[in-house]
């Protein structure tokens, strides 16, 4: 089983950004994902370890990031089903449910949609960004904020 990560190559070589956005930075983590795995889920988009991220790639790099994190999700679920009793919130389900998560935050960053605090937004919805030097309420819990777009008076 291989293991390489080198952080100065992140920005140049798919496997190691794979392994950056993973968070599979660290040969001791649990479940391991080895190199042959990430090199499979890049093979299986189009990529080699080496190909550059970039624009051209972006679709690609993602998508076989994300099957990464369902990789390992899978392997925290195994665990998790073996050691915990059924009906609990163990740590491994939980795990599992962060990496499920993070592989549809990738594969919508990967498309463009909007990625906020690690949840996609639905386009549809619309959403506003409180201006945070102008942020207040009233006594009553009324929303005095100003907000990005808000016309100025």
């Amino acid at each position: 089983m291989a293991f390489t990560y080198e952080p100065e190559k992140v920005p140049t070589e798919a496997l190691h950004w794979v392994r950056f956005k993973v968070g599979a930075t660290k040969d001791d983590a649990s479940p391991l994902v080895d190199d042959a795995e990430i090199l499979g889920a890049l093979v299986m988009n189009g990529l080699m370890a080496t190909s550059v991220p970039s624009d051209a790639t972006k679709l690609a790099i993602h998508r076989a990031a994300a099957s990464v994190c369902r990789s390992i999700a899978a392997s925290f679920a195994r665990q998790g089903a073996v050691v915990a009793p059924s009906g609990s919130g163990s740590p491994k389900n939980v795990s599992a449910e962060t990496y499920l998560k993070l592989a549809a935050a990738l594969e919508a960053e990967g498309t463009g949609l909007v990625v906020v605090g690690g949840e996609v937004q639905d386009p549809s919805e619309p959403y506003e960004i409180v201006d945070s030097v102008d942020y207040r309420r009233d006594r009553f819990g009324g929303d005095h904020s100003e907000y990005v777009g808000d016309e100025v008076t």
